[in-house]
């Protein structure tokens, strides 16, 4: 009935949501999970609950999600890769994307950052291709998982330089970090707040940014459109999705509570600080970026040979 359904849309919330995010606590999209979970709950005056699931591509979020109540309860901090990569890269994948998920709001975008063990002898983008040329198959990368950005991104470097770099993936970000910092990975694809501490401490040397312009996290770092890849300019974004069939009242009152919490000054500055681009915009901006996505991506992911079950 209409009725009901008007009824509940005027009142939400009544009750606690859930905020689900296929990422690991401590990881990138967690530091965007959490504050927004915060802010959100001020706005919405309901707790905000971040439930951190982590694994297989961020199936296991998001199955959770798809099968969730379509009350406006429920909600996902979703990534490119689950609302664009997985869907060419995943056989069998148990959901699509714009038949079982609603958008709600983009939030923020972000660059990612070629970084090496402070032991490998490369100072540059060049020394690092000249290295990969000279031993094709033989020099890893870490990632937090196959099919997510950093391994998207890797991909295409690897086509557009003519190497051949080889995936080493980790539970999460933070273990690939890790692993990286630690000497027992050469390299990492991650955003410049994952590794700028890292290199300001001397333990990695950032290489290049595959963002539009330089970051303001890694100042000294070129893009790779200086290191001579103008069309290697590729950022990662975050967004909220609910299942399909939630209340178009209520998606509006959840994008609306995200983009004022999004625009107080004290999480404007904290994700620009994390060095994020704040979006925003209404639930169809958001289906129209996911859109143009596909048309981006889609051709790159068939022809990469990249499959995952």
């Amino acid at each position: 009935m209409v009725l009901p359904l008007d009824a509940s849309s005027q009142t939400f919330p009544v009750k606690p949501i859930r905020l689900i995010t296929a990422a690991a606590p401590g990881s990138i999209p967690d530091t965007v999970a959490r504050p927004l979970a915060e802010r959100l709950a001020e706005e919405l005056q309901q707790p905000v609950i971040v439930e951190n699931r982590p694994g297989a591509g961020g199936i296991v979020a998001i199955r959770l999600l798809v099968k969730a109540r379509p009350d406006g309860y429920t909600i996902g901090l979703v990534s490119l890769a689950q609302m664009v990569f997985n869907v060419y890269l995943f056989t069998n994948l148990p959901y699509e994307p714009s038949r079982d998920l609603t958008p709600v709001i983009q939030l923020v975008a972000g660059p990612l950052t070629v970084a090496i063990n402070s032991s490998f002898p490369a100072n540059s983008m060049s020394d690092l291709i000249a290295l990969a040329k000279a031993q094709p198959g033989r020099i890893h990368y870490g990632v937090p998982q196959f099919g997510a950005p950093p391994h998207v991104f890797a991909l295409m470097l690897n086509k557009a330089a003519g190497i051949d770099l080889v995936a080493v993936p980790f539970r999460s970000g933070p273990d690939a970090l890790g692993s990286v910092v630690a000497g027992e990975v050469p390299i990492l694809f991650d955003a410049p707040l994952a590794v700028a501490n890292y290199v300001n401490a001397g333990k990695l040397k950032a290489l290049a940014v595959m963002g539009h312009e330089r970051s303001r996290l890694l100042p000294e770092t070129p893009t790779l459109a200086e290191c001579g890849f103008p069309d290697l300019r590729s950022e990662a974004w975050l967004g909220l999705v609910a299942p399909a069939g939630v209340a178009p009242a209520v998606v509006a009152k959840l994008n609306d509570a995200a983009s004022r919490a999004m625009r107080t000054p004290v999480l404007k500055q904290h994700f620009e600080e994390l060095g994020w681009q704040i979006l925003g915009g209404s639930p169809d901006d958001f289906a129209s970026a996911m859109s143009n996505d596909h048309a981006t991506w889609g051709l790159t992911l068939r022809n990469s040979g990249l499959r995952l079950e």
